[in-house]
């Protein structure tokens, strides 16, 4: 059976994956057409900010994780 943090875990993995996926040159230039290079370059920060949460939540959860199997 998969714990919350488990679940947690996958589904963090899961939004940096969308993430990253939206900072790929592609994506951005999709965005840089419609809005301009300045929400581009808004959205480009905030895209980076999030995947290092993301990734810092991940080592969290990860940590917690193997230490309740040492338990």
């Amino acid at each position: 059976m998969t714990s919350k943090l488990e679940s947690r875990i996958e589904q963090l993995e899961h939004t940096k994956e969308c993430y990253l996926k939206d900072l790929e040159p592609e994506s951005l230039a999709i965005i840089k057409n419609s809005f301009g290079l300045q929400v581009a370059s808004k959205r480009r920060d905030w895209l980076k900010r999030k995947v290092k949460e993301c990734d810092e939540e991940i080592a969290c959860l990860k940590k917690d994780l193997s230490r309740s199997y040492q338990k």
